[in-house]
């Protein structure tokens, strides 16, 4: 006879949660830290041998200062062969106190974005810091740049972007758009001595990817990001894929974000000013009249290495940045 008191139906019901659980880390998987990870195979894999295994990969790509359980070769798809098969497990064998060790995060509805400090996605960029923004497709990258860029301006600081603006739109007097880096150059070169600005590269495996490493546009970026702090300016940078971004660029970005969904975004902040981690629901859409369909390549069109050169040593990088740029 089947149980009439009901607890297969809430048994089912756990262990449809648990995998919904899973499914949730997985589907954000390039956003997670060690520790969320960890504890993922601590209780999520019941398989001893397997369990060992996955935990040895772990930590030995940790001491390896791997930046990301990301970046891992294998490792999430051999959690999606193990975990639901521990679940399965944990639900004939171990019944509701099986079903109960598994934790694979603290679990809350979805947080909504509106209850926060619209300024918590700039928090932690005051000079030579750096973010990364990344999501499958038409999911709503360039939306969080946007924002983020909205919330810069604010705070009456200047952005730069090569996101281009939809014709005939009218943009804010502190936003720049530039599709190469000749025009950024020419418009930090105006900025005020100790002014903040942030730059916003949208697309950028197109011209600074992971692949490009050798090439001598990624060398001369990779420079740039070196010491875009002492030209008292930021970066953020916008690609689908997190494998693509740059090494250089995983190092230095403590400030993370993931689009799942449009409104639907996970947010990790890693300091130095604001630590904090949460998916949170409602993201607000931009205002900024931005054109979606625009390709947003941006042309590296200066030699950067020779403009750092003509900066060094001089009282006034900006008057001699302006000055190599007009060559």
């Amino acid at each position: 006879m089947l149980p009439t008191d009901g607890s297969s139906e809430r048994m089912a019901q756990l262990a449809t949660a648990k995998m919904s659980q899973f499914l949730n880390l997985m589907h954000r998987f390039s956003s997670l830290d060690w520790e969320t990870v960890e504890d993922i195979i601590v209780t999520g894999v019941w398989d001893a041998p397997i369990k060992e295994a996955l935990l040895m990969k772990l930590h030995q790509n940790r001491d390896r200062n791997v930046s990301s359980p990301a970046l891992i070769p294998g490792l999430r798809k051999q959690l999606l062969l193990s975990v639901p098969d521990s679940i399965h497990m944990a639900e004939r064998v171990g019944g509701f106190g099986g079903l109960g060790s598994i934790v694979f995060e603290p679990r809350q509805a979805m947080k909504d974005y509106r209850i926060y400090n619209p300024d918590l996605i700039v928090d932690n960029y005051r000079e030579g810091n750096f973010g990364r923004i990344s999501g499958k497709p038409r999911k709503g990258k360039t939306n969080i740049g946007c924002v983020q860029i909205e919330r810069w301006m604010s705070q009456n600081q200047v952005a730069i972007s090569n996101i281009r603006p939809k014709k005939d739109s009218e943009t804010p007097p502190r936003y720049f758009y530039h599709g190469t880096a000749s025009g950024m150059f020419g418009t930090v070169s105006k900025l005020n001595e100790k002014e903040l600005w942030h730059f916003t590269l949208d697309e950028g495996g197109l011209m600074y990817g992971r692949p490009d490493q050798s090439t001598r546009r990624v060398k001369d970026l990779d420079k740039l990001v070196r010491v875009i702090g002492k030209l008292h300016g930021n970066m953020t940078l916008i690609e689908q894929r997190p494998e693509s971004v740059p090494q250089i660029f995983i190092d230095f970005s403590t400030n993370i974000y993931y689009a799942h969904e449009p409104g639907d975004v996970s947010i990790e902040l890693k300091g130095p000013y604001r630590e904090f981690s949460e998916r949170l629901k409602n993201f607000p859409a931009t205002s900024l009249p931005f054109n979606t369909y625009d390709i947003g390549f941006f042309d590296v069109d200066v030699d950067v290495v020779e403009m750092l050169k003509e900066l060094s040593g001089k009282d006034n990088p900006k008057k001699a940045m302006a000055k190599f740029i007009r060559k």
